[in-house]
């Protein structure tokens, strides 16, 4: 008996390995690591992967077995951490995966500077003070006052002469 032969063709893998590895830098006072951020691995269609978001892990990374085609790797914002991307991707997280391409995107997040205001210095208020040297006084007295102070003047003087007089009688 003759077995028919069947034609197998070889089919090539329908799917690749993705590797994401997130990579903090916490130089300039930042506490956050990998774990702190969530990644996406979306299709150009803006749909998560199964598996994604995920936190990100250091080292290792994360591995997805997916389909071939194009896809971008991001996150979610995180304040005070710039972002960038480097290995297989181009400079926005996008990557274009092949039959049997085994491609790693790695992103990395550093902690941006704390910039602090100066303080804000108030001056106090600047006092110019002047003195004027020379000149004559205005003359502020009227006859009436000049009279006055003589009348007191000459009370005064009577008093104490009649209070001297009185002793020696």
């Amino acid at each position: 008996m003759v077995v028919p032969r069947m034609s197998m063709a070889i089919q090539p893998p329908s799917t690749a390995t993705l590797h994401v590895i997130k990579h903090v830098i916490n130089d300039n006072g930042g506490t956050a690591d990998a774990g702190d951020f969530y990644l996406h691995v979306k299709t150009t269609a803006g749909l998560d992967i199964a598996g994604s978001p995920a936190p990100g892990v250091d080292i290792i990374g994360t591995t997805y077995a997916i389909p071939i085609g194009t896809y971008v790797v991001s996150e979610d914002t995180f304040p005070g951490y710039t972002v960038s991307y480097s290995g297989d991707s181009d400079s926005n997280g996008v990557i274009t995966l092949k039959f049997g391409d085994n491609l790693t995107v790695t992103l990395t997040n550093n902690d941006i500077p704390v910039v602090v205001d100066p303080p804000v210095v108030v001056n106090p208020p600047v006092v110019v003070t002047s003195t004027i040297t020379g000149g004559q006084l205005p003359k502020t007295s009227t006859p009436l006052y000049e009279l006055l102070l003589i009348g007191v003047v000459i009370t005064l003087v009577g008093a104490v002469g009649w209070r001297r007089r009185k002793r020696y009688e």
